[in-house]
């Protein structure tokens, strides 16, 4: 099983980030894997808050409307994160892009792991998407740029970067299994021969 995907075999005309970094395009819903661990973390498919964790329930149609009509109720100030991987405005767009999706594209939750992929190997986290991809060696500032884009994981210090913020966040993902899994993360990925 690799962490990516759980099984699924990536397409072979998967989307490049503008740093070169292939993005798999295929991604399941795995229980075992870093996306399963920032999930666990994170939200559910349909998640919504309006700035404060738990501010709002989740939105039960969220993974059948548009990744365009949730932007555009971010920028409406309705919602502001959302989904499994509690995309925040500008950064949904982002993600979209960088996985090579479009406005018209579901918000589905394959459609959602391939975002949170492009976060982990794409221009946003550059010492993430380095270490990952075998560009580096710096397992330590990767987990701190991990950790800075998703507040349920703590970073190396053990403390989350948004731990006790305005937001109300706390990081519940311990820093260990943070970094088991962007190890595991690393090697599934070097060994799709990327």
């Amino acid at each position: 099983w690799d962490v990516f995907n759980s099984g699924t075999p990536a397409a072979r005309n998967a989307p490049v980030a503008p740093g070169g970094a292939v993005i798999p395009s295929s991604l399941g819903a795995g229980s075992n894997g870093l996306l399963a661990l920032i999930r666990s973390g994170e939200g559910s498919w349909n998640s919504v808050n309006r700035g404060t964790a738990g501010d709002s329930g989740p939105i039960p149609n969220l993974t059948s409307m548009t990744i365009g009509s949730v932007e555009q109720m971010q920028q409406r100030n309705k919602v502001f994160a959302v989904g499994a991987y509690q995309f925040t405005p500008g950064v949904l767009s982002l993600a979209r892009r960088e996985a090579g999706l479009s406005p018209s594209d579901q918000m589905s939750p394959e459609n959602q792991n391939k975002m949170a992929m492009a976060l982990i190997v794409g221009s946003k986290r550059p010492a993430l998407a380095a270490y990952v991809t075998g560009k580096s060696n710096d397992l330590n500032a990767a987990h701190y740029d991990i950790a800075r884009e998703w507040a349920a994981l703590q970073a190396p210090s053990g403390r989350g970067m948004y731990d006790n913020d305005k937001a109300g966040n706390m990081a519940s993902i311990p820093a260990a299994k943070v970094q088991a899994m962007l190890i595991q993360a690393r090697q599934e990925y070097l060994s799709r021969g990327r």
